[in-house]
This record gives C-alpha cells, sequence and structure tokens, in this order.
C-alpha cells in the first residue's frame, strides 16, 4: 500500500468516528442592541453522546427535545436570555 492511499484510509477513519462520537446540536449567535452578544450551542434530549461529554459543554440547561413537524423534518424550542451590554 503506498502512502497516498494509506493517508486516504486513515482521514476516512478518523472522519467517520468524528461523526459517531459527536454530540448533534446547533451553533447560535445571538446579537442585540443594548446586550452583550451571546455565543452558545443548543444539543438535543436522546443523543447517547450527552452523557459522554469530556468537555461540559452540554450542560442540561443547553439541551431542548426534537419534536416531528409536519412529516418532513423536525422541530423544537429554545429560549434565549441576552445579557444586558456592561
Amino acid at each position: 500500500m503506498d502512502d497516498v492511499r494509506a493517508g486516504v484510509i486513515v482521514k476516512d477513519i478518523l472522519e467517520s468516528l468524528r461523526e459517531v462520537i459527536r454530540r448533534n446540536g446547533v451553533h447560535v449567535r445571538l446579537e442585540a442592541d443594548g446586550h452583550a452578544p451571546l455565543t452558545t450551542q443548543v444539543y438535543f434530549a436522546g443523543d447517547p453522546w450527552l452523557e459522554h461529554d469530556v468537555v461540559g459543554a452540554a450542560r442540561p440547561s443547553l439541551v431542548t427535545k426534537l419534536e416531528p413537524d409536519d412529516g418532513s423534518g423536525f422541530t423544537c424550542r429554545f429560549d434565549f436570555t441576552l445579557a444586558p451590554a456592561s
């Protein structure tokens, strides 16, 4: 096996592992006049990888439940509170 092919195989394995062990979530950045910007992530209840969060980012307060919508996907609700600008 040549180095190029071995590199492609290793890359494919690492990418597939990354997909398997990452928590599902959505990154969010919010800004509003008179408030400090907020950057966070919302996670989804039922994700088995929430229990394996080694950095502590997936706090329970950042988890919401996905609900089926009209049959084409899912929807969820999450309320954000922005701190006043200092």
